[in-house]
């Protein structure tokens, strides 16, 4: 019989307490984590075609522009055309 001694310490050794569940993530925390990485990828490609300006990126997106510069902010990109 191998008992929790005869294991080497790399092994655990600890206490043998069972670990807390990790507390559940809502649907909007996972969604949120799947999702940002793809909405800023989408983000700055439709306003990089759009040369930066955001109410065509808006109309090419079909939203208006309020909504458009919410998702900028939501996702940090900053907006506007460099001169």
């Amino acid at each position: 019989m191998i008992r929790r001694e005869d294991l080497p310490e790399s092994f655990g050794r600890g206490p043998a307490t069972t670990p807390a569940p990790a507390p559940r993530r809502t649907l909007r925390q996972l969604r949120e984590e799947w999702l940002a990485p793809l909405e800023t990828a989408w983000l700055r490609e439709l306003l990089g075609s759009c040369g930066g300006r955001v109410r065509r990126a808006a109309r090419e997106a079909g939203v208006d522009a309020v909504t458009m510069y919410r998702l900028l902010r939501r996702r940090g990109i900053e907006a506007g055309r460099r001169g």
